[in-house]
């Protein structure tokens, strides 16, 4: 019996096996990076659903983006003015007394100022001067933001309004407007952006 062949047989199906692993691991250890991002101020982005910048549809959870643009079309001047065309979103009433919360999808929501929450009772804000967009998150999301310890409004279960304010520009912006209408109705609003410095 001659086992010189199948002792060199084994020997190049070795060498061809330690080759392959060899090439395996110097694949594996290639570093690979992979970086993106979405730009938070599109329509299409949502910030305020998984607290980072997601495209809509590629997040698990109804998001509505109203923007600034939208705001000024409507000529809205609170944030219930300014959630009326988002669906089964019950905003105040100032004839109702009992009715002084947010509510979504008949839940209590909470609702956040560039992602911190407004505690106590009465969190909704009367203005919306110096917001940029308005994101409405439908569903739990006290996960998210502590909302199941009743941070805010009692708890985040209906979902969250996540106001977005202007952030702050290197170059000197003032805006001022001034609203007059029937019934009594004035507003003024003025926004100063200066900078602190010179760098």
């Amino acid at each position: 019996m001659n086992t010189q062949p199948d002792i060199r047989k084994t020997i190049i199906a070795g060498a061809a096996l330690l080759a392959l692993a060899a090439q395996a691991q110097s694949s594996d250890s290639q570093k690979v990076e992979v970086s993106g991002s979405a730009q938070r101020d599109q329509p299409g982005v949502s910030a305020a659903a998984l607290r980072g910048a997601t495209q809509i549809d590629k997040t698990p959870q109804s998001v509505v983006v109203i923007t600034r643009d939208l705001i000024d079309e409507q000529g809205a001047q609170t944030l219930t003015e300014a959630l009326g065309n988002v669906s089964a979103v019950r905003g105040t009433d100032v004839r109702d007394q009992f009715n002084f919360g947010l509510r979504i999808r008949g839940f209590d929501a909470g609702v956040l100022v560039d992602g911190l929450a407004l505690p106590g009772q009465f969190t909704t804000p009367d203005s919306l001067a110096g917001v940029k967009r308005i994101e409405v998150v439908k569903g739990p999301a006290g996960t998210l933001y502590g909302g199941s310890q009743s941070a805010g409004n009692a708890g985040f279960i209906g979902g969250v309004v996540a106001i977005s304010t202007a952030a702050p520009e290197a170059r000197p912006i003032t805006q001022a407007s001034i609203r007059l209408g029937s019934r009594h109705e004035r507003a003024l609003a003025l926004d100063l952006n200066r900078p602190l410095g010179s760098q």
